[in-house]
């Protein structure tokens, strides 16, 4: 009997050496008993394997399957999205063409009044535009304003500059920064201002007058020479600083003067006396 209990276990030993599989001890009344753990190869483990081989490969199938489904959204949703896009561009451009004919007819029937009424000017109305264009042979230079009656023109610049830059920019056109010789001159340049679109908006405009430290005065400055102030328009607590040595005139104090740093920014207008042609 012991001899074949050896005999068996000898041969599980040779078996587990040649083929390790996982055993576990046992003892029982000061007797170690050793049992090994062996793969059951049976129609029921084969069984079992396919099943999950089939879950599995069911399992992928349906995955796969539900990727494919979100991808196919998805791709759906940007060609709605891309859909949407063209059909408002296709109406902006439409929009856009539309508003360019009814601009372009808008620009036809004004030069066509233009062209009637240049056509209908007769030799009294010449007179009357050399009249008040010309003023007896005196006029203004292309891009300055002409008052009736008044011995300058003026141009209103529709940009900012710096002082220097400014007093520059009129000296190249030959005029000269506004110096204003009366009461009734700032308020006619105030009243032009105030009263055209295009300049109301602006917020302050240069003019020439600047502090000269050797005399302590405000002086008008032009290019051969400089005059005192023969009037003043400050506003309220101006000047007001020593370092501030330009005058400007300011939308925001109903065109009073204001000093400032002479490299500010701001608009300007320049002056040129009428003249022959």
């Amino acid at each position: 009997m012991w001899m074949l209990f050896f005999f068996f276990a000898l041969i599980q030993v040779s078996q587990q050496v040649n083929n390790p599989l996982p055993s576990c001890q046992l003892q029982i009344d000061s007797c170690q008993y050793k049992f090994t753990l062996t793969e059951s190869f049976g129609e029921g483990c084969k069984e079992n394997s396919q099943e999950n081989y089939f879950k599995k490969s069911e399992n992928d199938r349906i995955g796969s399957r539900k990727k494919r489904s979100t991808a196919s959204i998805e791709t759906h949703n940007v060609s709605v999205e891309l859909h949407k896009i063209r059909r408002r561009l296709i109406r902006v451009q439409s929009n856009l063409v539309k508003s360019m004919g009814d601009l372009s007819k808008r620009l036809h029937r004004g030069l066509r009044r233009l062209e009637d009424k240049l056509d209908n000017l007769d030799g009294q109305d010449q007179s009357k535009l050399d009249a008040e264009g010309r003023d007896g042979g005196l006029r203004c230079p292309h891009g300055f304003e002409f008052v009736k009656s008044w011995d300058s023109c003026y141009m209103l610049s529709n940009f900012n500059a710096t002082w220097y830059e400014a007093r520059d920019y009129c000296a190249a056109l030959e005029s000269e920064l506004v110096s204003l010789k009366n009461e009734k001159e700032h308020n006619l340049l105030a009243f032009i201002i105030k009263n055209s679109p295009v300049y109301q908006k602006v917020n302050g405009w240069w003019m020439s007058g600047t502090f000269h430290d050797t005399t302590r005065q405000w002086m008008w400055k032009s290019e051969i020479l400089m005059q005192p102030f023969a009037f003043i328009k400050w506003a309220p607590d101006e000047p007001n600083e020593e370092s501030l040595q330009c005058v400007f005139m300011a939308r925001d104090s109903n065109h009073l003067w204001h000093d400032a740093m002479c490299t500010e920014s701001k608009n300007f207008m320049c002056e040129i006396p009428r003249r022959k042609p």
